[in-house]
């Protein structure tokens, strides 16, 4: 089963949610505790489960423990202190102390193709939908931790954006191709050093 989360603390988790919710055929079902609401359907061969967590999204924490996911998809906020409209995906996890959620010194279990594949699209989907947006691969930075494999896909960098219903278009569709698309093949690396924003890495990944 595919996990999808959202705060109902975050705008643009919110907006993620109700752009999938149009493109997806999922059935809404009483939220059980922690949840605000919840809905179960199929993304190509996928089962999923998209649920409105009442806790801000950097706390979400045993979130494997309570659903038993194959894979987790955070759809959230990116904050900047510049607000430049931006698409962003990552993997959570703290190298050192948990200073926004998740354990210290713990890092999430990476799906590599997965997160490829949301890179690649939302580089192709900006363009097809008109939205003048920055796109990268983020240094894996806060929580939570969960120990299956998860990532972050996210619309930055302000509340304008977060409430940009394209921006949500672009995630919401972006998360539908990284589940239909199969048979990858590519190359696996792990990379250290550089920004917050990683630009070598999202070049090479491009």
């Amino acid at each position: 089963m595919i996990l999808i989360v959202c705060s109902v603390k975050d705008p643009a988790g919110m907006n993620i949610s109700e752009r999938l919710r149009e493109k997806a055929v999922l059935l809404e079902y009483e939220p059980e505790e922690r949840e605000d609401k919840r809905w179960v359907g199929k993304i190509a061969k996928n089962d999923v489960l998209l649920v409105h967590r009442q806790e801000d999204i950097l706390y979400c924490n045993d979130l494997e423990k309570i659903y038993d996911p194959e894979l987790i998809i955070f759809a959230s906020r990116h904050s900047s202190t510049t607000g430049e409209p931006t698409l962003t995906v990552h993997v959570s996890g703290n190298f050192g102390e948990a200073k926004y959620g998740g354990l210290p010194r713990t890092l999430s279990i990476a799906p590599p193709h997965h997160l490829k594949a949301a890179l690649l699209k939302l580089f192709e989907i900006k363009d097809e939908l008109g939205l003048e947006y920055g796109v990268s691969q983020e240094q894996t930075h806060h929580g939570p931790t969960p120990l299956c494999p998860s990532f972050f896909i996210e619309i930055g960098s302000s509340e304008k954006q977060w409430k940009n219903e394209t921006a949500g278009l672009a995630i919401a569709q972006t998360i539908i191709h990284v589940l239909k698309v199969e048979g990858r093949d590519w190359s696996i690396a792990a990379g250290f050093g550089g920004g917050h924003y990683a630009p070598k890495f999202s070049k090479i990944n491009l």
